[in-house]
């Protein structure tokens, strides 16, 4: 508990306040209804706890692939000119950025 109290990160705060009554012999089904979380969130926790101890409630880096964003509007190698004119290129459906439309012939 007093754990819980030190940890400035709001999702290992949780997990520590989740482990820490279960330890106390609390049932996982009455830490679930006292934090009002999910049952296999706090199975996982205690799971993660039992095998890893404190650090199996860090939390992980997401996953998935970096923001397109950022990797599309700076390149390391481009001047800031090149940068800034590659931003002002149209994208997407913006009807302010229309071509003429072509037909084909038959």
């Amino acid at each position: 508990m007093a754990l819980s109290r030190a940890e400035n990160e709001p999702r290992k705060r949780i997990r520590l306040l989740a482990a820490s009554p279960f330890l106390e012999g609390h049932s996982r089904t009455e830490v679930t209804n006292r934090l009002k979380v999910a049952r296999g969130s706090v199975n996982t926790w205690v799971a993660n706890y039992l095998a890893y101890g404190l650090k199996g409630l860090n939390t992980k880096k997401n996953k998935g692939r970096d923001s397109w964003i950022t990797s599309r509007s700076k390149h390391p190698k481009q001047s800031p000119e090149a940068q800034m004119a590659f931003k002002k290129l149209p994208v997407g459906n913006d009807p302010s950025h229309t071509r003429p439309l072509t037909t084909r012939s038959s």
